[in-house]
C-alpha cells in the first residue's frame, strides 16, 4: 500500500499538534515570535514612502509616466499592490527592475 503517504500524514499530524501546543502556550508563542522577528522585521520597517505611484515611480526610474504604464501593460513591471485602482510599486521592486537593465 501507500506506506510513504501514511508516514507523511503522521508526520504532518505531529507537526500540527506541536504547532497547536505552541499556539496555546504563551511562553512558547513568545519564543516563536522572537525567532521569527528577524524574518518579519524588514516588512515592518517599510514606510509609506517606500510605496510609489506612477508619477514617483517614473521619477525614480528616470522615465516618463507613459513608460511606466507601458512596462506594466507588457507585464514587465507588475505592481506590488494597488491603492484603490491606482498601481503602486515598492521602491526595491523598481530598483531591482533597473538593476536588470530594463527601462
Amino acid at each position: 500500500m501507500f506506506t510513504g503517504s501514511r508516514r507523511r500524514e503522521r508526520r504532518l499530524r505531529a507537526q500540527l499538534d506541536t504547532l497547536a501546543e505552541v499556539a496555546a502556550d504563551p511562553e512558547a508563542r513568545a519564543e516563536l515570535q522572537a525567532l521569527l522577528a528577524p524574518l518579519i522585521a524588514p516588512a515592518a520597517t517599510e514606510t509609506p514612502d517606500d510605496w510609489l505611484g506612477v508619477d514617483d515611480a517614473a521619477k525614480h526610474m528616470g522615465v516618463k509616466r507613459q513608460r511606466v504604464y507601458d512596462l506594466k501593460s507588457a507585464g514587465l513591471l507588475p505592481p506590488d499592490g494597488y491603492d484603490g485602482n491606482r498601481p503602486k510599486w515598492r521602491r526595491r521592486t523598481l530598483d531591482a527592475h533597473l538593476e536588470r537593465g530594463l527601462r
